[in-house]
């Protein structure tokens, strides 16, 4: 094989690459713009208190050589609890970051927004969960334009005479 098909063949799949991140970042803002529309469509807001933080780390090996070398990860779910529409006291969790998990002290009292058919999944921050997509969307879309360029450079053009 000639080093410049081999320079294709690599330009092609790292263009390739990120043609996939690009997509996967779409997804991830398609599913969050459907999460959105569902909250927003029949989402019922309340007040509610925070009663407890679950705090969940975990790691895994990041290659099969080394078991030294791990990355962790940090689940951060404060637990609250809130009287539904038909007066029933409901506990539910969100996911947050570690900037919101600071500002949620236990016994505070904070505004959420759950769905009458799964109300263990609440939602405390909305500006979030509506501006995510807006995020990621374009992201996913500029990534892909990328990747499309990287591997239309990666096939040498005809020269002019």
């Amino acid at each position: 094989m000639s080093d410049c098909s081999k320079n294709t063949i690599f330009r092609c799949m790292h263009g390739l690459f990120f043609v996939f991140i690009g997509i996967a970042a779409l997804f991830a803002g398609s599913v969050h713009n459907q999460e959105a529309a569902e909250f927003k469509e029949r989402g019922i807001s309340t007040e509610a208190i925070v009663v407890r933080i679950e705090i969940k780390t975990g790691g895994s090996p990041r290659g099969s050589r080394s078991r030294s070398h791990t990355y962790s990860t940090t689940t951060i779910r404060p637990i609250v609890r809130f009287t539904d529409t038909e007066g029933q006291t409901r506990e539910g969790f969100s996911l947050v970051s570690k900037a919101e998990y600071e500002k949620l002290p236990i016994g505070s009292t904070v505004t959420i927004t759950y769905l009458p058919e799964a109300p263990e999944e609440v939602l405390l921050n909305e500006d979030t969960l509506y501006t995510s997509p807006f995020i990621w969307i374009p992201t996913g879309g500029a990534i892909i334009l990328f990747g499309c360029w990287y591997v239309y450079r990666a096939f040498p053009g005809k020269k002019k005479n």
